[in-house]
């Protein structure tokens, strides 16, 4: 199985985050793919949405002779992507010559994924990969296309307001160090980016996909607790 260079694998992480819609917390980035892809690029909080490269053989058609009754083919070796989303269908298959070009396409793929996103219904919408409890636990709160309000926006930004304060004011206490701070604030102001984009659901999976690799004094320190059911409940009841 061929293993992309260390090179590769930041271009392809650096693809993913050029658009600036999300962060790598988002996605599942697997180079290690037992099925022989080269990368496997999973939106986490709806792992239906993927874009992988792998190496494939394909079917390339010869110029035929004025007299040949049969059209010949020759196997030509290609770099391919599979897309979901695609441009125009929501599975796309494409091939190219070098890996350059599949990882430009990554960024037109992650600007599709926001529009579905933006777009979303229920027939669009595949199951998630989630474990039962967790899934019961969303149900329980949203339905699964519901977004949120003005007003509900309105409460959740200042509750992030609120959030970069807290981590300013332990910067500046220097209860966290500089790394930490700027990770956070970036995780803030993706999450307000994202209210007015994301179903309720995917916005609290994908707010914890953020906050989850923080480490855990640091979430103390902030007052969010080490589990999702809770980062739900802190929020819901803001919303009530």
């Amino acid at each position: 199985m061929s293993q992309l260079r260390n090179t590769k694998k930041l271009e392809i992480k650096n693809a993913v985050l050029k658009s600036g819609y999300f962060t790598l917390d988002d996605f599942e980035i697997d180079f290690n793919s037992k099925n022989g892809y080269l990368v496997i690029i999973t939106f986490i909080a709806y792992p239906y949405f993927s874009f992988t490269i792998l190496e494939n053989e394909v079917k390339e058609k010869i110029k035929s002779s004025y007299l040949s009754l049969q059209s010949e083919y020759k196997i030509k070796n290609v770099i391919q992507t599979r897309e979901c989303p695609g441009d125009f269908k929501e599975n796309e298959t494409k091939n190219y010559d070098d890996m350059d070009s599949c990882i430009y396409r990554i960024d037109q793929w992650v600007k599709n994924l926001y529009d579905d996103l933006r777009n979303i219904n229920l027939n669009q919408e595949k199951e998630n990969n989630y474990t039962k409890d967790i899934k019961e636990e969303l149900d329980k709160h949203f339905n699964d296309t519901e977004k949120f309000n003005r007003e509900e926006i309105d409460k959740l930004n200042s509750l992030l307001d609120e959030l970069n304060d807290r981590v300013t004011e332990l910067e500046e206490k220097e209860e966290i160090n500089n790394d930490e701070a700027s990770k956070l604030i970036r995780i803030v102001k993706y999450s307000k980016n994202n209210l007015n984009l994301m179903p309720k659901k995917t916005w609290f999976i994908s707010t914890w996909n953020k906050f989850k690799n923080i480490d855990t004094n640091v979430k103390t320190a902030l007052g969010f607790k080490d589990t999702l059911f809770n980062l739900i409940e802190y929020a819901n009841k803001l919303l009530n």
